[in-house]
């Protein structure tokens, strides 16, 4: 009997974890950035500064710098020798009616971003990752079921949770839907980067 092999080429991969134990250090350092920029801002949206070296953080960065580090391994990627860095960091806040449009992280060599969620009220924005085959895209068929994550997908939705820790790669497409909440939604988002470890000092007999 004939046997179908299939392989799935190129995918594109999205992980997420529940961490609620760094709700309350990374809230307290969002909060306290977000509230600088009260009334000096007249937007929908609020884009704080580079936190990624508040020592208030030291465990919430420690950890995802050590899954940002084990999630390229497991994508195939030659890791040894390589750490992981923050390219940068920073809080977002989206008011009533505030959405992302969809776009990538191309910038100072971010390999994977990733969001860390704080505050979702009822009605706020969904995590929207979309298909970054632009050809694919362009001729693709109605799928079956748009709510199941399949090779016809186009857009897959997430819904934020106080806790949630989500990762993609810096070069998938990824936005928000709108914020229909009354409440800010907040959250802490980052680009992880690669680089050479640096070499051990060796000393000169």
């Amino acid at each position: 009997m004939d046997t179908l092999e299939t392989f799935n080429c190129f995918v594109s991969s999205v992980s997420l974890i529940r961490k609620p134990e760094f709700l309350d250090s990374a809230r307290i350092v969002a909060n306290e950035q977000l509230s600088e920029l009260e009334g000096k801002e007249q937007c929908e949206l609020y884009h704080t500064g580079d936190i990624s070296f508040d020592e208030r953080l030291e465990a919430f960065t420690g950890y995802v710098g050590a899954t940002a580090w084990n999630i390229l391994k497991e994508q195939g990627y030659r890791m040894d020798n390589q750490h992981v860095f923050f390219e940068s960091m920073w809080c977002q806040e989206y008011h009533q009616n505030a959405y992302m449009p969809q776009h990538v992280h191309p910038n100072n060599g971010a390999q994977l971003v990733g969001f860390y969620f704080l505050d979702c009220p009822e009605d706020s924005p969904n995590a929207v990752i979309h298909d970054p085959r632009a050809g694919k895209v362009q001729i693709s068929m109605e799928e079956e079921n748009k709510a199941n994550i399949t090779n016809a997908s186009n857009m897959v939705f997430f819904k934020p949770e106080a806790g949630m820790l989500l990762f993609t790669n810096s070069w998938l497409p990824h936005s928000f839907t709108q914020n229909h909440s009354k409440e800010g939604f907040k959250f802490i988002h980052f680009n992880v980067g690669v680089k050479d470890a640096p070499l051990p000092d060796v000393e000169i007999i």
